[in-house]
């Protein structure tokens, strides 16, 4: 029987995509991981710190940034193309339901303020990508300060 191994905070990828940071969500307090060989770790509390994206300025023609945002978030550089993947930045999960249901984030900031911050802390964006139409992917907040800050930032999303 095969074991299956934690997901390490940076792995390399196999031929010419290499997975260069990864927002590791090991504590409340946080922890950014700004290289494959374990660069440098910011380990106040985001409300306080914003993390910064500069892995995501400059990236190597041979070689992606994809950086992790929780639950289904991701931005992704390669290519002189950087694309905001699912990303779930202001308040948290509740499927409109929060008396219901609310999934807290462990690491990145849930306020709408901070989130507010967050979104002006990335990286020049060329894209949306929604993977599909549930709020974990779709996130209504999220969506709207997006278009809010970015009205020509092109979305690529199916039906749903």
């Amino acid at each position: 029987a095969e074991r299956r191994r934690p997901l390490p905070a940076s792995l390399h990828l196999p031929a010419s995509l290499v997975l260069v940071s990864v927002l590791s969500a090991l504590s409340p307090t946080s922890a950014l991981s700004t290289g494959a060989s374990g660069g440098e770790r910011i380990t106040a509390p985001l409300s306080q710190s914003v993390p910064r994206f500069d892995s995501h300025l400059d990236v190597p023609p041979s070689s992606a940034v994809l950086t992790y945002l929780e639950i289904n978030g991701w931005i992704l550089s390669a290519s002189d193309t950087t694309l905001l993947i699912d990303p779930i930045l202001i308040g948290d999960l509740d499927f409109g339901i929060p008396s219901v249901y609310r999934g807290r984030k462990r690491v990145l900031p849930s306020s709408p303020e901070d989130g507010r911050r967050l979104i002006d802390s990335l990286p020049p964006l060329d894209g949306l990508l929604i993977t599909q139409g549930w709020d974990d992917h779709a996130h209504v907040r999220t969506l709207r300060e997006l278009r809010r800050r970015h009205p020509h930032l092109p979305i690529v999303a199916p039906p749903s």
